[in-house]
């Protein structure tokens, strides 16, 4: 489902408004919407444009997803690097 166009149609889908207030990064005016699934998005004050996409600061905000994946990568290659070792000194891993 295409994200809603007009402030109607995102009350039309379910979302609901939560406040407005200004970005603690840049100070922008910005307004917090409940999504269908309630879970709040910040969308720049007077239109319907994320402001993830726009804050300048965005990246302050991001909560590690990258790292996790990162560290996710980085133990399954322990893992599988640590049963070739064990293969090679001749343990079964069946």
């Amino acid at each position: 489902m295409p994200f809603p166009k007009t402030k109607d149609d995102l009350f039309a889908q379910g979302y609901k408004f939560g406040r407005a207030t200004s970005c603690r990064a840049c100070r922008a005016k910005i307004e917090f919407w409940m999504t269908p699934r309630g879970k709040y998005i910040p969308l720049n004050a007077g239109t319907l444009e994320s402001h993830w996409s726009t804050c300048p600061k965005a990246a302050e905000f991001r909560r590690g997803e990258e790292k996790e994946k990162t560290s996710t990568l980085e133990g399954i290659n322990r893992a599988a690097h640590a049963r070739r070792r064990s293969q090679q000194r001749g343990f079964d891993w069946r």
